[in-house]
Order: C-alpha cells, then sequence, then structure tokens
C-alpha cells in the first residue's frame, strides 16, 4: 500500500488496539458498519472478554489484502 508521509505519521498516533469507532474513523465508514463486519467475522478482530477490539497492523494487512484482489 502506497502512503503518502502525512498518512504515515497520523497511523504512528493510531494505538496499536484499536476500538470499533477508532477503525471506522480511519476506514471512513460508519461505526454500525464495522460492528457488522465483526460480527460476521469478515473484518480482523481480537476479542477481550465481552470487548472487541482491533489491531492496527491486522486491520492495514486486511486492506491491503483486499486491495490485491482482482476485480469481478
Amino acid at each position: 500500500m502506497n502512503m503518502t508521509a502525512a498518512t504515515e505519521q497520523a497511523l504512528i498516533a493510531v494505538p496499536r488496539l484499536m476500538t470499533a469507532e477508532q477503525v471506522a474513523d480511519l476506514l471512513g465508514m460508519d461505526v454500525e458498519w464495522v460492528w457488522k463486519m465483526s460480527r460476521r467475522g469478515q473484518i480482523p478482530t481480537v476479542t477481550l472478554g465481552r470487548f472487541r477490539r482491533y489491531r492496527r497492523e491486522a486491520i492495514l494487512r486486511w486492506l491491503e489484502e483486499i486491495e490485491s484482489r482482482p476485480s469481478p
């Protein structure tokens, strides 16, 4: 994934474990979408008791995988 220096700097400020709200902001999506994708197992999550968190590295890797798939 090609990132600008500003994007890379912004990602440094993001904690390693993110909330659904932080992931939604990162992806430019609604938090409801993040929750739905989490329930479906379509976005990488870490379950801590009854809480879901998201590893920044896993989300970025997931995005790279999506980008590398051929379009239908």
